[in-house]
């Protein structure tokens, strides 16, 4: 994560909104080990940039 952020915010851009989503609630319902595993160790990540 850092190696990746480092690279965009040198190129110029500045962070301005970093978003790790989580399962719903209702996703428990479906594979609960799964949705426990997702609240511990995001699957993905959401960044917005912009260009300074």
């Amino acid at each position: 994560m850092q190696t990746f952020l480092g690279e965009l915010v040198e190129a110029g851009f500045a962070l301005e909104r970093l978003v790790e989503p989580r399962a719903a609630e209702s996703a428990r319902r479906v594979d609960e080990e799964r949705y426990l595993k997702t609240l511990q160790t995001p699957f993905f990540v959401a960044v917005r940039m912009r260009k300074d």
